[in-house]
């Protein structure tokens, strides 16, 4: 019986995949942060988010970008697609773990699926950079979204492993 108790908390800890903007990952939990111009457009919200950067004609480079902390340990997965009338290397897309950014493309049409492994509290999100916010802006789709979620019950299962360790030392 101690295992299958172990195993089952331990199962419980795992986090599992929520597969949309919706629930912890619904688009007002977001911090949407931009530099000087930017936008997020929510509207296709729980299938889609739109990322739009800079294009104010400014010549300053610009960040938009909308995270979030992961909420379990788990996998964070999307689908993406980049457009932009400017030309490849002024306007570029990527996504966040942590602080660290990663680069997916510069040339508008390109798009992708990414799946990483994340931990719960870590920052996950896009961002689209634009480095003279001119020429037209560069623009995010993130689609088929699967962030972690804490399993269900966690807390109940921990709460009766403990009270399972306590009853057998008593004995």
């Amino acid at each position: 019986m101690g295992r299958t108790l172990a195993a089952a908390v331990a199962l419980s800890l795992a986090g599992a995949a929520y597969a949309d903007f919706s629930g912890v990952y619904a688009p007002e939990n977001w911090t949407f942060e931009v530099i000087w111009e930017g936008s997020v457009d929510t509207s296709g919200a729980p299938a889609s988010i739109e990322i739009t950067g800079g294009d104010n004609g400014s010549g300053y480079t610009d960040v938009a970008s909308f995270t979030i902390a992961a909420a379990a340990d788990g996998t964070f997965s999307f689908d993406w697609a980049y457009s932009s009338i400017d030309d490849p290397g002024w306007d570029w897309v990527g996504y966040y773990i942590g602080d660290t950014m990663y680069n997916l493309s510069d040339i508008p049409g390109t798009f992708g699926s990414v799946s990483e492994e994340v931990l719960a509290g870590d920052k996950i999100g896009w961002f689209v950079v634009s480095v003279d916010s001119m020429n037209g802006a560069g623009v995010a789709e993130i689609s088929n979204f699967t962030g972690p979620i804490p399993a269900p019950g966690t807390l109940a299962l921990l709460g009766a492993a403990a009270l399972a360790v306590r009853g057998r030392r008593r004995a």
